[in-house]
């Protein structure tokens, strides 16, 4: 078995996986074309967070989605005080008042159209 003496990149683990998907490419059928994507959208996710290893993406993964739902939960949480607070103000009924739906922390990882 050939080693090699520099360190793994994210670069390394996400060629393998496009390696596997152009396997797929080549073959007839939805089911391929299917695992096709699939395995390009991951080998996409794997150079977005940088991992060298498969644990190593599966955690940082688990570290975006938990900080995403924490800032969903704090979005949901600000809108109900608001809300609370609107109606304090002009009785009940008050029209709620309008949410920023940007995602946040993806300043820096969207091209500045959309960000």
């Amino acid at each position: 078995m050939k080693t090699s003496s520099r360190p793994a990149t994210s670069q390394d683990l996400a060629s393998r996986i496009e390696r596997e998907a152009r396997k797929y490419r080549g073959r007839p059928g939805e089911a391929a074309e299917l695992i096709a994507e699939t395995l390009e959208r991951l080998a996409q996710l794997i150079a977005w967070t940088g991992a060298t290893t498969a644990r190593e993406h599966r955690d940082r993964m688990d570290v975006w989605d938990e900080q995403l739902r924490g800032q969903w939960f704090d979005r949901g949480y600000q809108s109900a005080l608001d809300h609370h607070h609107q109606e304090q103000i002009h009785g009940p009924g008050a029209p709620p008042l309008p949410i920023d739906t940007r995602p946040y922390g993806l300043s820096g990882f969207l091209p500045p159209e959309i960000d």
